[in-house]
Parts: structure tokens; sequence; C-alpha cells
């Protein structure tokens, strides 16, 4: 079986390019869609002003990632952001939370749909959590034993580029201002055979990642 997955692997990259290189905002997303941004569009973005009050219903929208990427948002990783959330329930800047139902959100990627979503729970606010993770190779100098099959379960022939990206935002419902905006980019370059496993690395690396995101939007709660 694993001989098999050599072979296709091999024949995989022999009829490939160079993997995609990614960046950041390709990974977080772009919640405006491709909407195109006139002046006055961009005028009335500059007059938008803070209207939330202390005690606000926060509406939460866990963005999934919208291409091949295997990550999503689970229950536990839901709860590291909601525990942060929780806090600030107690400390009274937030009333309450609620998590807005994929029903209730017809284009995901869309703001203005999200926003809807928020305001059919009597949410004030609305923040939209993003991830993703991505893990792109390409062979290095190495990669030529592979043609006896058997290195290719050992020999280092790949060079791996793997990264998470996280980001928060907190937008008013009714006018759409942005309160906040958290993000965390992490990535770690390694080198291994085609039967290599990731599964500690990408652990870890997803685990330095919401760290990250956590304290960044814990900071910029307190200044809310």
């Amino acid at each position: 079986m694993k001989i098999l997955m050599v072979l296709s692997f091999l024949t995989f990259v022999g009829c490939s390019s160079n993997p995609k290189n990614y960046s950041a905002g390709e990974i977080a997303g772009d919640f405006y869609g491709k909407a195109e941004f006139d002046d006055k569009r961009i005028e009335s973005l500059f007059n938008r002003q803070k209207q939330l009050k202390r005690g606000f219903v926060l509406a939460i929208n866990f963005q999934h990632p919208q291409d091949e990427s295997i990550w999503f948002w689970d229950k536990e990783r839901k709860e590291k952001i909601t525990k942060i959330l929780d806090r600030y329930v107690d400390s009274k800047l937030i009333s309450k939370y609620v998590e807005i139902s994929p029903t209730f959100v017809e284009r995901a990627t869309d703001i203005w749909s999200v926003r809807e979503g928020a305001a059919r729970y009597g949410a004030e606010a609305v923040m939209i959590v993003s991830g993703s993770h991505r893990r792109i190779f390409n062979l290095n100098s190495w990669a030529w034993t592979y043609v006896a099959l058997i290195p290719a379960f050992f020999v280092n022939g790949n060079d791996y580029t793997m990264f998470f990206s996280h980001s928060a935002l907190i937008f008013d419902t009714r006018n759409e201002f942005l309160y906040l905006s958290a993000a965390s980019d992490k990535r770690v370059n390694y080198s291994g055979p085609v039967s290599y496993n990731h599964d500690d690395k990408v652990k870890a690396l997803e685990k330095e990642s919401l760290i990250e995101l956590e304290e960044t939007l814990n900071e910029q709660l307190k200044k809310m």
C-alpha cells in the first residue's frame, strides 16, 4: 500500500509545477468579497462613528475555510475564543454572546449577509472569526533518490512550509464601524520524506497561532 502511495506521489510531482504561495490576505479571507469601492463608498466608511454602549449583545460568526483546507472550527477551537469573551461578560462590557447559525448567513464571505444574521439575534455587534491551515512543498536536491522508491520512506527529499492564520474582527451591526481587528500568522519550514507524519507540527503550530490570537484579542477588548 505504501509503495502505491509513493508511486502516486512521484507521478503527481512529475506532472505538477511549483506549489502556489498563499498570502496572509488569501488565508484570512476577504469579507467584502469582490465588491467594487467608489469614492463615495470610501467616504461613507470614514464618516461612520462608534455607537456601542457597554452591555451590548455580540453575535459570533465562525468562518470556516472556503477552500480545500481540512481545518475547521470545531467545538474545542471555538471554546478558546468564547472563554476570552466570558471575561468581558463578567466585566459587563458584553451582556451576552451568541453564535450565528449558518442558516441565517446566506453568503458566508459577505459581511452584509453576516450583519443581517447578527441582526436576527438582536445583536448590536458581530465578531467574525476566521482560520486556515495550509501546507506546501518543494522537492529538494535529495528528491532524485525517490526513483529507487525505498528512499522515499526515510530520505528528506521534500522541503515543507506549513502555516496557520487566524483573525478576529468586531463590527457594529448597524453601521459596520470596525471596533477591533486581531490577527496571527505562524509558519514553520522543515524537511521530510514522502511518508512524513505532520501531526505533531500541525498541533504545535496551531497552538502558537491561537495563543497569539487570544492574546491580541484580549488586549484589544480591554480598550473597547
